[in-house]
């Protein structure tokens, strides 16, 4: 997987939403803003920065952009 977040300059470099559950993302991959069940009010990460995983074929691996784990994570416009 290959994600492009180099050269962006914004506070929030991926936003995931479906319109009640939002997830914003900084230039390290890591979770800083969750809003949940309204968009734009309640942030229970308050933007402090928080990793996420993911579980593949019985294998997990934290995602980030530090250096710690296999990931190229990159955003391309």
């Amino acid at each position: 997987m290959v994600i492009i977040l180099e050269s962006v300059c914004l506070p929030r470099n991926i936003l995931l939403s479906n319109g009640c559950f939002a997830v914003t993302l900084d230039s390290n991959a890591q979770i800083r803003d969750f809003y949940f069940p309204y968009v734009g009010f309640e942030n229970h990460a308050v933007g402090h920065p928080f990793r996420f995983g993911v579980w593949v074929d019985g294998k997990f691996e934290w995602i980030d952009a530090t250096g710690t784990s296999e990931w190229l994570i990159c955003l391309k416009p």
